[in-house]
């Protein structure tokens, strides 16, 4: 930590300041959220309007107590393209957000220039410890699906239904790979971070995550996102904007891959495998390397005593994870399966 002489600092000014950045953020992220929405909405609304056969077609099911296989797949379609579309026009039209802003200084360089090299053996071990993160984190959503089965709701299950019907067409792959890292690396690791980067580097890399896991509205996701935000942070801070761009191309290319092989089969047991030798190899050389990663991690604790308490006690920090928590709870009880 920073050891400043208290007679020449001004405690309570420093508390204003947190304060202050913290709530930029709130307020940016928030903004770029309506926006993503308002589009979203707009695209969905147009998409619909010219496909009144697919409309017809569902009408006429619900009107007669269900769809038919047909309409149900012409449905599911149409909802994941537009679903897609929506997204991927939002996640484009939001980064435009960043110019008004980045005329602030608070957001400082969005570039975040490199302080050190990354090596292709390095990036490589960053995508080893996503996959890490993403076994474990597997291993804890099965026990608590297992603690949740008699209330009928299933993390895993519904999350899966939702997420299939953006996976599995062009245009939702597209945004999972190419358009979503970008933007969100925009907003999480260039603004968020690089805004709150001045109060120290491990400060700034665990708000930001914390913000970047309860953008994603999705109570399986919140947790997962938050330790890769953790990660994406640190590749950030270090290696630069462009780094962390390319490592959540690459996590999110290597997940759809996993996610669209069969539940079940020789393909199923080589993914759990493969997964499970990523989970070992990056254990290892965690620990091999384990002295220089905990002299990094020193480096960047140097923040003002007080930085976190005075970051968490802003108002519109509390509204921001509130509000997408509740978000996150009310998509988990009204997707189909819950009970």
């Amino acid at each position: 930590m920073n050891r400043l002489d208290t007679r020449f600092f001004d405690w309570g000014l420093f508390r204003r300041d947190v304060r202050r950045d913290v709530r930029l953020c709130v307020w940016f992220t928030l903004f770029a959220i309506g926006v993503n929405l308002l589009v979203g909405i707009i695209v969905q609304s147009v998409g619909m309007a010219m496909n009144p056969q697919t409309m017809d077609a569902v009408r006429q099911g619900l009107a007669s107590g269900g769809l038919s296989e047909a309409a149900q797949g012409a449905e599911d379609t149409m909802s994941g393209t537009l679903m897609a579309l929506a997204t991927m026009a939002g996640a484009v039209i939001g980064p435009l957000v960043f110019l008004i802003y980045r005329r602030k200084r608070f957001f400082g360089d969005l570039a975040m220039p490199a302080r050190e090299r990354l090596t292709p053996r390095l990036f490589i071990f960053f995508i080893l410890g996503t996959q890490a993160v993403q076994l474990l984190y597997g291993f804890l959503v099965t026990y608590v699906d297992f603690l949740l089965k008699p209330t009928g709701i299933s993390l895993q299950g519904d999350y899966s239904s939702l997420m299939d019907q953006v996976l599995f067409n062009p245009v939702g792959m597209t945004y999972v790979i190419a358009v979503g890292p970008v933007f969100e690396e925009l907003v999480f690791r260039g603004a968020l971070l690089g805004g709150l980067r001045r109060y120290g580097e491990n400060f700034a890399i665990i708000l930001s995550s914390l913000m970047f896991g309860f953008f994603h509205m999705v109570v399986l996701q919140i947790p997962f996102a938050f330790f890769i935000g953790l990660l994406l942070g640190y590749v950030a801070s270090r290696y630069s904007l462009r780094a962390s761009i390319a490592l959540h191309m690459a996590v999110n290319a290597l997940s759809t891959l996993l996610t669209m092989l069969p539940s079940s089969g020789a393909a199923s047991t080589a993914g759990g495998l493969a997964m499970l030798a990523c989970t070992v190899i990056f254990i290892v050389w965690l620990i091999l390397k384990r002295r220089s990663f905990t002299l990094r991690v020193r480096a960047g604790a140097a923040y003002y005593d007080g930085t976190y308490r005075a970051a968490f006690s802003s108002i519109p920090l509390w509204i921001y994870l509130v509000l997408l928590g509740f978000v996150g709870v009310a998509q988990l009880l009204l997707m189909p399966g819950a009970s």
